[in-house]
């Protein structure tokens, strides 16, 4: 008698994917390499530290950052498999993701204004060019009818000359001040532009970059605070539309803006700008309970000032009442809820304190203008 066996199931066919990334990010590379692993691929990843281009190379589909190997292009097409770009150089003829800057930038203004801060400074090392986080964060101060001094590069200028200027105006600025840098790596130049000028980061100078590569920020004499954009996140979705053009689905030249996560906090931002300690007191308290159900009595007994004392010193000195700044960080942690995760309405409304979800979706209304449904819609266009 003839054994009949299960009939042989269709393995899904190896991937050749190729990873040319112009301006390397490990943490791209980190969000690539985790879908490739998940879903079986052979990742080329070699010019991550060969910069030449690959002759002969033959595979299935291409993660294309252009930067600086623009001329790499016209070989890439001429290929003829699926090309997915990421970063801010379109390519009409194919998808790309890209971080959403603007929304970088609006973070970081808004990180500095729910310090205190009223002097505002971004550092512009490179020639613009490319849509940069620096436009949203002048935008938001903008918004706000704040004001910002732009300490820029200047054409030909050596690197330590740049720096030396960027201290002696930074020593001259109204402080403390607040500076946004485009990346890590610039605002690790401005911490250094601080010591040499024998500046106090952040009492002086305080300081916020983008992208938060630990291996940068955590290796300053003054640790540096950033902003997460989930690079990981960019690569692994570049990643997943690249899988779907694979598999045969057309998807246009369909821009995907990644949102950024949080502001990580280090040392270089972690002060409260204000010049009364009571009300220093009673602002950090609220950020750092404002989820936990807490009231203004729960404020006044943290600083042991009256209620009257603490709430004039909040009308005066923020323009707002002691319940109006804790719903405004329950607002404001909602808000990052709806924009970074899929949790249901009433579940955001437990998790940033509001009692219900009725007040939450009053308190959207007034302070939003949409409901937190409206607002999610609107965030994910």
């Amino acid at each position: 008698m003839t054994k009949v066996g299960k009939p042989a199931t269709a393995r899904k066919p190896l991937r050749h994917v190729l990873m040319l990334l112009g301006c390397y990010q490990r943490l791209i590379h980190r969000g690539i390499a985790r879908y490739a692993r998940e879903h079986g691929w052979h990742l080329d990843a070699r010019f991550a530290v060969d910069r030449f281009y690959p002759d002969g190379w033959a595979g299935d589909g291409i993660l294309y950052h252009p930067a600086d190997i623009q001329a790499f292009y016209p070989k890439l097409k001429a290929l003829g498999v699926p090309i997915v770009c990421l970063g801010w150089m379109d390519y009409p003829a194919h998808p790309r993701v890209s971080s959403d800057k603007r929304r970088v930038g609006r973070l970081a203004a808004r990180h500095f204004m729910e310090r205190g801060f009223t002097q505002f400074a971004l550092y512009q090392d490179l020639p613009e060019g490319e849509i940069s986080p620096l436009e949203g964060y002048r935008e938001e101060l903008l918004a706000h009818d704040r004001k910002c001094l732009c300490i820029a590069a200047q054409k030909g200028e050596a690197s330590s000359a740049r720096i030396q200027r960027t201290g002696l105006i930074l020593a001259k600025a109204r402080h403390p001040v607040a500076v946004f840098a485009r990346d890590d790596h610039s605002a690790a130049e401005v911490i250094d532009a601080c010591l040499s000028a024998g500046l106090l980061v952040p009492e002086q100078v305080s300081v916020l970059g983008v992208n938060n590569d630990e291996l940068v920020c955590e290796a300053l004499r003054v640790p540096l605070s950033s902003i997460d954009c989930d690079l990981d996140g960019m690569g692994y979705e570049a990643a997943a539309q690249l899988d779907r053009l694979m598999s045969g689905e057309a998807l246009g030249s369909y821009v995907t803006m990644i949102p950024p996560k949080e502001v990580i906090t280090r040392q270089s931002t972690d002060i409260l700008a204000y010049d009364n300690l009571e009300l220093v007191k009673a602002v950090q308290f609220i950020r750092q309970n404002s989820q936990a159900g807490i009231g203004v009595m729960n404020v006044v007994a943290a600083t042991g000032a009256s209620k009257r004392k603490l709430s004039t010193l909040f009308q005066a000195m923020l323009g707002r009442s002691i319940l109006q700044e804790i719903t405004q960080h329950r607002l404001a942690h909602a808000c990052r809820l709806l924009e970074t995760t899929d949790l249901t309405v009433e579940a955001i409304a437990a998790e940033a304190g509001f009692p219900n979800r009725r007040s939450l979706h009053i308190t959207f209304l007034r302070g939003k203008g949409v409901t937190p449904r409206g607002y999610r819609t609107s965030f994910r266009r």
